[in-house]
């Protein structure tokens, strides 16, 4: 399996579904990286607190002002790339594209009112 970033909004009928991302905007990871990327002992060091939580399993649900929080969290691995390629398996390719992804699910996000799921 392998991990998926959706962003969910709440359609004319009131239900929620799933917003439609461009090809690729969905890939979140493979299901290894919630232990050895999201979840790396770097990322709390980093200080990140709601992206380690995939470690735990299941997914994460972030809407309204947390948002701000998991967008800080993404461009704060970006600007510590360097250090988080020598404490993970993965590359530049890898951290820049799972990040870009995660902050083009906020805008999208943003601009409907909706949320990211990320699991």
């Amino acid at each position: 399996m392998s991990l998926r970033i959706s962003v969910k909004c709440i359609n004319g009928d009131g239900q929620k579904h799933n917003l439609r991302l461009q090809p690729g905007k969905h890939l979140g990871g493979f299901e290894v990286s919630r232990y050895n990327f999201w979840g790396a002992d770097i990322m709390r060091q980093l200080g990140l607190v709601l992206l380690p939580q995939l470690k735990e399993g299941g997914f994460i649900l972030v809407g309204g002002d947390e948002l701000t929080q998991l967008e800080r969290e993404a461009t704060l691995i970006q600007a510590n790339v360097e250090l988080v390629l020598q404490h993970t398996p993965y590359d530049q390719q890898f951290v820049m594209g799972r990040t870009d992804n995660i902050l083009h699910a906020i805008q999208k996000a943003r601009e409907v009112a909706g949320e990211v799921m990320i699991g």
